[in-house]
């Protein structure tokens, strides 16, 4: 068996730097006087069509002998083939997931490079990404471009063993559709039938021992027809192809069974090989992607010796997508993925139609928090750089220009980055001529799923200190603490929902009648300090603590607090109501709490009776 020729192998994510004298032992070329950094543009030159088909940039630096190129890769894994500067075909560039734990360690990378049997041999690497797409239930796309063939064959393909079990999962669902359509069949019959063949009967007829014999071609419906023996083909190829050596053990002793269990169901259809896969409208939808899968699975067939890509980035998006719809949904949040927002308008032909957010989480207190997922290197780089300034710029310009579109002047956006371990970062911007600050949080998620209970639990805990989680509707009852007056019915319906009368209004809005008016929570228990306060001039604090005797649940702080207890962080994200205050008998100068949730109601709503005041909860 002849070894692996390759130029180069990385991971997704990553860089490598290639010296003078390494690049010549990878080419194969000699040192020679007049060699000098040429020969580097001169391979950038010779491939670039192929280093920017799967994202890899390069950049030549150095003097004399001492230059170096270093390759940096981006979103994409794959194989391109190379061509060395005298034009002859080097060997294979290959890049590999960066999945796991301890992602863009440099030791891991040089294992990957110079020891392919390791434990990061690529193959463990992509039955690693299979695991995550079958937990996720993510979509993927192998991409080719025309090339010459790949100099490794074969042991370069795509890894077909994925879409071959995806092939078999859609195999199992069409099963269940029992999916018949009419067919053709041949039946000879001693009379004569509207369906009689003449034609072959007027050829035989000559002969009196045939001519009692009436060939005829009837309509059956049946599962054995022509498109379902193409289909069993192509089921038939994929068993092949997860039972292939070169697939990974996990993935051949999963599929063992439920290749053996498919092909009983359907062995009494022929195979038939297709030379093309028609799909019809009519088609039942398990079928269509059945059909669509089978096409996919017999095109790679054909090009799996090219070049070849595929993006991770929208993997890692779904990903995302799973982590925080857990996590959020703790907190009573409603996960909404890849929601667009339509331009409206004379939108410009190169302009964009839509915006489309990853995640919009929108919170029990009406709230929204905007979330975008970025498959790229930002937490794991030290030092500072002007590439990097620009990427993190676009990525942080693009999350604001979504959390345009909520309604809160306290905004807040996520942007999330693969990571070693979970991890948040918090800054924000504020406008001084508006008031409006928008808070951004940076957060790290391993994209890996060996603990995948472990993350989404540190997710939870990161997320419990985000500031929007704590802010009790009041989205346009308040301006800067001050006081507008009580909410209606219809305007927090349309605050909380966007949709009056909505199912998920009902759930996410508070509102309590008192008095023949309408309140939040939060107002209302600030409406009732007051009153009760007025009603008993000379109380003292002590009084007070004792009649509202009850800790809101979120930040574990009493209704009642003394305003010099309140911290500066508290004032600057309105945990209190310290900008009203309430002035005691006794000197003191109390502030109403403002976190509330819906388990502190039927406590309040006790404490309240006791002080006779009665309210209603309308939802």
């Amino acid at each position: 068996m002849s070894k692996p020729s390759f130029f180069l192998r990385m991971k997704s994510l990553s860089e490598k730097h290639v010296g003078y004298k390494d690049f010549l032992n990878r080419t194969g070329m000699k040192l020679e006087r007049h060699t000098d950094y040429s020969i580097f543009n001169s391979f950038v030159d010779k491939n670039r069509k192929y280093l920017d088909f799967i994202g890899v940039t390069t950049d030549i630096r150095g003097v004399k002998h001492e230059f170096e190129m270093k390759f940096v890769s981006s979103k994409y894994i794959g194989v391109i083939p190379t061509f060395l500067p005298n034009g002859h075909q080097g060997g294979d560039f290959s890049i590999y997931p960066n999945i796991g734990k301890n992602l863009f360690c440099e030791e891991l990378d040089k294992e990957v490079e110079e020891v392919p049997n390791s434990e990061v041999d690529p193959r463990s690497l992509f039955s690693k990404l299979y695991d995550l797409i079958k937990i996720i239930k993510a979509e993927y796309l192998i991409e080719s471009m025309d090339s010459i063939p790949l100099k490794n064959g074969m042991d370069v393909c795509p890894p077909m063993y994925l879409e071959a079990a995806k092939y078999m999962d859609l195999y199992a669902d069409a099963i269940r559709e029992n999916w018949r359509k009419f067919g053709r069949e041949c039946h000879i019959y001693n009379f004569v039938k509207s369906s009689t063949d003449w034609s072959d009967y007027s050829r035989k007829c000559y002969d009196p021992n045939a001519r009692l014999i009436f060939r005829a071609n009837d309509n059956v419906l049946s599962q054995d027809h022509k498109e379902w023996r193409e289909l069993r083909y192509i089921f038939e190829l994929s068993a092949e192809i997860i039972r292939d050596p070169a697939t990974p053990v996990g993935i051949r002793v999963r599929y063992e069974n439920i290749i053996g269990s498919l092909d009983k169901r359907t062995k009494h259809i022929k195979a038939e090989k297709p030379k093309k896969i028609e799909i019809h409208v009519s088609d039942p939808l398990a079928i269509r992607l059945l059909k669509e899968q089978g096409k996919r699975i017999l095109d790679y067939r054909s090009t799996m010796c090219i070049a070849w890509r595929i993006d991770v980035a929208t993997l890692f998006e779904r990903y995302v997508q799973y982590i925080l719809e857990i996590a959020f949904r703790s907190y009573g949040g409603t996960v909404i993925s890849n929601q667009k927002f339509m331009g409206i308008g004379n939108v410009p032909r190169w302009g964009l139609k839509y915006l489309e957010p990853d995640i919009l989480v929108k919170l029990e207190n009406g709230c929204v928090v905007v979330c975008d997922a970025k498959y790229k290197a930002n937490m794991f780089v030290s030092e500072n750089s002007e590439i990097l300034h620009e990427t993190h710029r676009h990525d942080l310009h693009q999350v604001i220009a979504y959390s345009a579109f909520s309604p809160e002047k306290n905004k807040t956006v996520i942007l999330v980055y693969p990571a070693n371990a979970v991890s948040m970062k918090e800054f924000g911007y504020e406008s001084g001529m508006t008031g409006i600050s928008n808070h951004v949080y940076l957060m790290g998620i391993p994209f890996d799923t060996k603990d995948i209970e472990d993350t989404i639990n540190n997710v939870k805990q990161c997320i419990s200190s985000i500031s929007a989680l704590s802010n009790d509707v009041a989205l346009v009852e308040y301006d800067n603490n001050e006081e507008i007056g009580p909410i209606t019915l219809q305007s927090t319906e349309m605050t909380n929902a966007g949709k009056p009368g909505d199912d998920s209004s009902k759930r996410n809005s508070n509102i309590i009648s008192f008095n023949g008016k309408l309140y939040s929570m939060r107002n209302l228990a600030r409406d009732l300090v007051e009153d009760y306060v007025k009603k008993n001039p000379s109380i003292t604090y002590n009084e007070l603590r004792t009649a509202f005797d009850i800790v809101l649940k979120f930040n574990n702080k009493p209704l009642i607090q003394l305003e010099s207890l309140v911290s500066e962080s508290e004032k600057k994200y309105n945990r209190f109501y310290w900008k009203t205050p309430f002035h005691l008998a006794d000197g003191n100068v109390i502030v109403v709490n403002t976190q509330w949730q819906r388990a502190d109601l039927e406590d309040f709503q006790t404490i309240a009776a006791k002080l006779g005041y009665d309210f209603t909860i309308q939802a």
